[in-house]
């Protein structure tokens, strides 16, 4: 009997070892860079709850007021007016470029969590090798890296405008009531 558990004793050691020693040894660095990727991902995505419906209204607003003036107004439009004219509509180029820009980086940034998420799993079941996932890794590292400062640029941008287009609004929304536009403007958030 003491044999017979000393056996059973020993086959599920020895299996528990054979286990062991089949799952991916030294990998734990590969899973801290996979992680890595994953953070700045989640980090990017962030920038993502930006209030897109505002700036969506926004662009709507400039782009009516825009419009009705330089339908509506009569008199030649003199230097100043011109340029805060062409400044306006150069605002709303940047905002109409913002949100489309937007909806490619939240798609990519989408596409890339699943990608990332799928590495990490093949890491962790054992079905990457470790020079494939090197050469792997360091694309898709590459990769994320561009796409964060792609996401990062193009936020810093719109908020470098904003002090701009309140400054030119004021002014065009002054004109455009002035000519019998109504456009209410969205209340900024």
């Amino acid at each position: 009997m003491i044999s017979r558990i000393s056996i059973g004793s020993a086959l599920i050691w020895f299996s528990f070892l054979f286990i062991v020693s089949c799952q991916p040894q030294g990998r734990t660095e590969d899973i801290r860079k996979v992680d890595s990727l994953q953070q700045r991902l989640q980090a990017a995505e962030e920038n993502f709850v930006i209030d897109m419906g505002s700036i969506r209204k926004r662009t709507d607003s400039m782009n009516q007021k825009y419009t009705y003036i330089q339908r509506n107004y009569d008199d030649s439009i003199g230097l100043e007016l011109q340029t805060l004219l062409t400044s306006y509509r150069g605002l709303f180029k940047r905002y109409s470029q913002f949100l489309s820009r937007m909806q490619l980086l939240e798609a990519e940034n989408i596409t890339l969590k699943e990608r990332i998420g799928n590495l990490k799993k093949d890491l962790t079941e054992g079905n990457i090798a470790e020079e494939d996932f090197e050469t792997y890794y360091e694309k898709e590292a590459a990769i994320v890296n561009e796409h964060v400062e792609d996401v990062r640029i193009n936020v810093k941008n719109i908020f470098q405008i904003e002090k701009q287009y309140q400054r030119d609004n004021e002014k065009v929304t002054a004109l455009y009531e002035e000519l019998g536009g109504n456009y209410e403007d969205p209340p900024d958030s």
